[in-house]
């Protein structure tokens, strides 16, 4: 696999371009199929790589990746519905419900019922939850350096264009 890293960009940069190529090596149905042509392959391995990674560091504040997830949410977007946490931490509601439950009872957020609709809860960072997304983010500032080694501001953005746009290519889950 080539790294030159800015050949990539121009070259994915006017592949954008051209509609008209064949797309059949990047289905699993390829004949031959060849794992290293599959997006997902490499998606799911830079996935993996990236969580195992954050699990242990996380591991040394006492944090789980879910914990995070839902802290960096809270601090983004601020106060959230539990069920628009799990949405955005790409985590399942019963889990992201432990979870919010679990960070209470540590103080790093509080809850509260929505006030027209009792039956929903509303999560808020405290600032013990701020103060601990400062911490994971200058805890795991090395790895992020180390990944984003060699790549440009642009090479960034056209990988979410890319993956954003797979995204919304997806139809939506159930449930």
């Amino acid at each position: 696999m080539p790294k030159n890293y800015d050949d990539i960009t121009l070259r994915l940069q006017l592949m954008a371009r051209d509609k008209t190529q064949d797309l059949e090596k990047y289905r699993p149905s390829a004949k031959p199929f060849r794992s290293s042509n599959f997006p997902f392959y490499w998606i799911t391995r830079v996935a993996n790589r990236y969580t195992h990674n954050m699990e242990l560091q996380l591991k040394k504040l006492g944090i789980t990746i879910t914990s995070w997830r839902t802290l960096a949410v809270l601090k983004e977007l601020g106060p959230q519905s539990i069920s628009d946490i799990a949405h955005h931490a790409a985590s399942r509601l019963p889990t992201t419900t432990r979870t919010v439950y679990k960070l209470r009872d540590q103080a790093m957020v509080d809850i509260a019922q929505q006030e027209d609709d009792a039956r929903v809860t509303i999560v808020s960072i405290t600032p013990k939850g701020l103060e601990t997304v400062q911490s994971i983010s200058e805890t795991t500032r090395p790895l992020f350096d180390n990944i984003y080694d060699d790549l440009s501001d642009g090479q960034l953005h056209l990988l979410n264009e890319i993956l954003e746009k797979l995204f919304d290519n997806m139809p939506p889950t159930a449930g």
